[in-house]
Parts: C-alpha cells; sequence; structure tokens
C-alpha cells in the first residue's frame, strides 16, 4: 500500500505491517521479481526494496521531477534484450535503466503523465511503449519501439488519455482506447489512426474500461458514469480458434494512476 507519494506500507495476508519504508518521490508500486529467486521486489517511484524492505538503489536523486509511474519493459539492443524499468519522468520525459540501476536512455518528449506498453504493431519486434504527455510537448501520444526509438506521435482529438490498450480483434495487435466519445473517442492503432468508433446512440462517456467479460479473450468495453454502465463486445463474439489473451495488471492493482502493462499470451 503507498499514498502515491511518499509512503509505502507492505503487509501480510493478517494485514500486519511487515515493513515500511518513506521515498522523496512515490508512484503506485510496482511488484515484480527482477533477479529471478521467485521474490518480488517493490519498485515505488525512482527507489527498488528487496523483498525484506531494504533499500537497492534509488535513481531519483539526479532526476529533477517527480515519478508519474513505472514499468518493467524489455529493450531491444541488435540480438539481445535488456530488461528495464522504464519510468514517466514527468517534465523529465522517458527514462529506462536496467536492473542494476544504470541509465541506459532518455527520451525527451515533454511531460510524460502515463504510459502503457504492448504490441501496437505486429511487424515490429518486441512490444511498444505509449506515452501521454502534456506541456513541452508536439505531440500528446508518443509511440516508441523496443529498440527506445520515439517512431512517430501524433495529437488526438480526444486530448490526454491513459494510453489504454484493448485487445479487439485477438491476433496479437492491440488497438489504444482515446476516449468514449463517438466524435473524439473510439479504438486508435498506432498511427493515430481511428480504427474502431462508439455509435451515437447516447451512451455515458465520462470514464471507460476494458475487460474480457465473455471469456474467449478479447477485450469488451465498458463506459459509464453516475447513472448508468453500458458494455460493447464485438459483432461475431464469442470468437473462435486461438485467441490473443495478454497478462494485465490484477484488478485489484488498478487506480487512477496506475501504468498500463499488457505483455503477450495465448
Amino acid at each position: 500500500l503507498s499514498d502515491r507519494n511518499n509512503y509505502l506500507l507492505v503487509l501480510n495476508d493478517q494485514f500486519e505491517v511487515m515493513w515500511s519504508q518513506y521515498t522523496d518521490s512515490g508512484s503506485q508500486p510496482l511488484l515484480y521479481d527482477m533477479d529471478g529467486d521467485g521474490l518480488q521486489e517493490v519498485i515505488m517511484g525512482y527507489s527498488v526494496f528487496d523483498p525484506e524492505g531494504n533499500l537497492l538503489y534509488d535513481v531519483g536523486q539526479y532526476i529533477g521531477d517527480r515519478c508519474n509511474g513505472v514499468l518493467v519493459y524489455d529493450m531491444v539492443d541488435g540480438e539481445r534484450e535488456i530488461p528495464c524499468l522504464v519510468f514517466a519522468a514527468g517534465d523529465w520525459g522517458l527514462l529506462f535503466f536496467d536492473f542494476a540501476g544504470n541509465l541506459i536512455r532518455q527520451n525527451i518528449m515533454g511531460h510524460v503523465g502515463y504510459m502503457s506498453v504492448a504490441d501496437f504493431d505486429l511487424e515490429a519486434p518486441g512490444l511498444e511503449l505509449a506515452t501521454s504527455n502534456t506541456w513541452g510537448s508536439n505531440g500528446h501520444v508518443h509511440i516508441t519501439e523496443s529498440t527506445g526509438e520515439v517512431t512517430h506521435s501524433y495529437l488526438p482529438e480526444a486530448g490526454i488519455n491513459r494510453c489504454q490498450p484493448v485487445n479487439w480483434k485477438g491476433d496479437g495487435e492491440e488497438f489504444l482506447l482515446m476516449s468514449a466519445d463517438s466524435l473524439t473517442g473510439g479504438l486508435f492503432d498506432q498511427f493515430g489512426l481511428l480504427s474502431v468508433s462508439f455509435p451515437a446512440d447516447g451512451h455515458p462517456d465520462s470514464y471507460y474500461m476494458v475487460r474480457d467479460l465473455t471469456g474467449d479473450a478479447r477485450d469488451e468495453l465498458l463506459v459509464w458514469d453516475l447513472e448508468q454502465l453500458w458494455i460493447y463486445t464485438q459483432d461475431d463474439n464469442p470468437r473462435m480458434g486461438n485467441t490473443y489473451a495478454p497478462r494485465r495488471n490484477p484488478l485489484y492493482n488498478h487506480s487512477l494512476y496506475h501504468m498500463i502493462h499488457s505483455y503477450p499470451g495465448w
């Protein structure tokens, strides 16, 4: 548990405090087994703690803005993959650190607020990062390929968004949900082109979420406001045959501030 700013609490299954820590720059905590010993390290902000709560390193001492979130990402370097921690570092852009705490790359792209990792391009190796940026940016959404290079950016009409991946087709390539609005929202491909639009049927568009609700591995679209909830699915549901089923953040880790991972799975 954390307050997303400074305080971190780790509880056992009896809700007893096992350990606590204070960080200078927080984020929603991320759990990941970084050293392959079967136990998860805890990453909060720019700080990495071992399973017992000992600080392994803090890469934030030279970073001049708060951490908005962190993801684990495999960067492709020639024939090898480098497991990285990728930080949405506000005005400092997108920062890539290896698991030893060494800076590999910095992408200056304006103030990075949200990001997600998914397979947005079946023709390219590895996965892509999508980032939603605010000020200091020539495009509110940037797509970064697995080498760390920014391939393109675009300014969605819907404005700032969560970079929510959507497994709509089930073939391994995902879309981005920008907004539930029928005029400016919908599902967009990596180039910012509208692929699936919402009908102008009076549906609520204040909030949205994606989830497989029918069991065919593809995502349904949940849209709601304070009065009603609508759910959209594909017109060929259920899909038969082998269907892409990416591994996502567990539902109990969802919040307004979590960064979204959508790792490959079938």
